[in-house]
């Protein structure tokens, strides 16, 4: 993602649970769907916060409950089929490890007051091509083995479907941005 950036001021990747930066040294820390990443959520919130400034912004953003529910829906009975859903932490196509409760909470701990917003909206799918792409790239389409090409073909089909009988498979969209300013 680094490579991408087109003006460069001082860019790092590094362990948002171990930041080598100085003390009050960022205006504005942003974790934008990562917190359901790392081993210790609530030690990058820290981080966090230990690297802003006074009067510092701090935006957190993860995915509520019914984020891409509907494809979810399609999916985790396939995934049901291979009996390892069960062993796998992230066996939707959306990440719940750390849920939008969570995250207020972490903040919390070092911010007052952090707010919460939600952005709710749907995507409108007519082909079925960039979802079957997202459901190849997670973590259970990789850990079925032999199954994968079968269940990846299976969704296609099943939203293939829902396409020729409704026009369109609608996908809904649940994202909760929480903000916070450091005393």
């Amino acid at each position: 993602m680094l490579a991408g950036v087109q003006a460069r001021p001082s860019l790092i990747a590094a362990d948002a649970q171990s930041l080598p930066l100085t003390d009050a040294s960022l205006d504005v820390v942003m974790m934008m769907h990562m917190l359901y990443h790392v081993p210790d959520p609530a030690l990058a919130v820290a981080e966090a916060a230990k690297v802003l400034r006074p009067d510092g912004k701090l935006l957190v953003a993860t995915n509520g409950r019914r984020h891409l529910a509907e494809m979810n829906e399609l999916w985790l009975p396939l995934l049901d089929r291979t009996g390892l859903r069960a062993s796998l932490e992230d066996s939707g196509l959306v990440n719940p490890r750390v849920s939008a409760d969570d995250a207020r909470r972490f903040v919390s701990v070092h911010f007052a007051d952090p707010s919460v917003q939600w952005l709710r909206s749907s995507v409108i799918v007519t082909d079925p091509a960039p979802v079957v792409r997202h459901a190849a790239s997670t973590t259970a389409a990789q850990a079925v083995g032999d199954h994968r090409d079968e269940l990846i073909g299976e969704l296609a089909d099943a939203i293939t479907s829902h396409i020729r009988r409704d026009g369109r498979f609608t996908i809904t969209t649940e994202v909760a941005f929480i903000t916070a300013t450091k005393a």
